[in-house]
């Protein structure tokens, strides 16, 4: 919960106090560290912040001026998933791997929009076998893959298997090699029997581009 901000509210939603997280918080309401403020606003509490000699987030600037302000909460009450660390990263892609998560982020209304990077539809070869999974356009699998997200144009070869995985766009996962518990950034090639096994709680993580 580490930089964490809590929210206390009136029945209005009126933010009253914000306050960094701590063991002893009686809010269970927290922060998104998501504001919609006019800009000329904004501007001058930059330089009022830099003119006190003021250090740190934008949430600890409104925290030390909340009780002057007109601050108004809005409850996300869809699904939301706070990402600063490798940990909450995983986290939030396993989640989109239960349907009725997928399903309110996908195709309700207020859907997600992304930059358009269309390819041809994922090609399965005969030996593929997938589970649980969600694979982007442009993939070639021929392997095993279960519960893992699947970024576009990554080639999975026959033999191999890949289970609870994150492997990102371009990489390329050759014959017979086991991936377990791990995230591939961008164009990484796992050799041929190469055995890759995190925990849950301790990921194997490997940078772009690397060969392994």
């Amino acid at each position: 919960m580490k930089n964490r901000y809590f929210l206390t509210t009136d029945e209005n939603d009126k933010i009253t106090q914000i306050k960094a997280y701590t063991s002893t918080n009686e809010s269970n309401k927290i922060s998104l560290d998501i504001y919609i403020i006019n800009k000329d606003f904004l501007i001058y509490l930059i330089r009022d912040g830099l003119a006190s000699g003021e250090r740190g987030s934008l949430s600890e600037v409104f925290a030390r001026r909340v009780e002057h302000m007109k601050m108004i909460g809005y409850v996300a009450r869809d699904f939301v998933a706070r990402i600063d660390s490798i940990k909450t990263f995983y986290q939030a892609n396993m989640v989109i791997l239960q349907k009725e998560i997928r399903e309110k982020l996908f195709f309700e209304p207020g859907r997600i929009y992304t930059k358009v990077k269309d390819e041809a539809p994922s090609k399965y070869m005969k030996s593929a076998v997938v589970k649980n999974s969600l694979i982007a356009d442009g993939c070639v699998i021929d392997g095993y893959v279960e519960n893992s997200i699947i970024f576009r144009g990554v080639k999975i070869a026959k033999g191999a298997r890949v289970t609870n995985s994150i492997i990102m766009q371009g990489s390329e996962i050759q014959e017979n090699a086991t991936l377990e518990h791990v995230i591939l950034d961008k164009e990484v090639i796992i050799r041929q029997d190469i055995r890759l096994t995190g925990q849950k709680s301790y990921l194997v993580l490997i940078d772009k581009g690397a060969i392994v």
